[in-house]
């Protein structure tokens, strides 16, 4: 299974704190491949939704002694682009 997360540029992201962040965190958790766009990377083709998209992987957290989670600087790799249909 994918995912598609429309979102706003990850580099502006907290994700140590961000729920965004911890959305994508628990699909790849149950499994699913995780690809994130912005609203601008969003078409409408022949009656269908397009997305240029980047498929990421998140690398590992774990929790903090508070609210939030330790995550390293770069908390993701992009692993590839595509154009889906959604």
């Amino acid at each position: 299974m994918s995912v598609l997360v429309v979102a706003d540029p990850l580099s502006g992201l907290q994700a140590d704190i961000d729920a965004t962040v911890g959305l994508m965190d628990a699909a790849q958790r149950m499994g699913s491949a995780v690809w994130v766009c912005e609203p601008h990377d969003l078409d409408l083709v022949d009656g269908r939704v397009r997305a240029r998209a980047t498929r990421v992987e998140l690398r590992p957290r774990t929790r903090g002694d508070d609210h939030r989670w330790l995550v390293d600087p770069v908390w993701y790799d992009a692993v590839g682009h595509a154009e889906l249909d959604v």
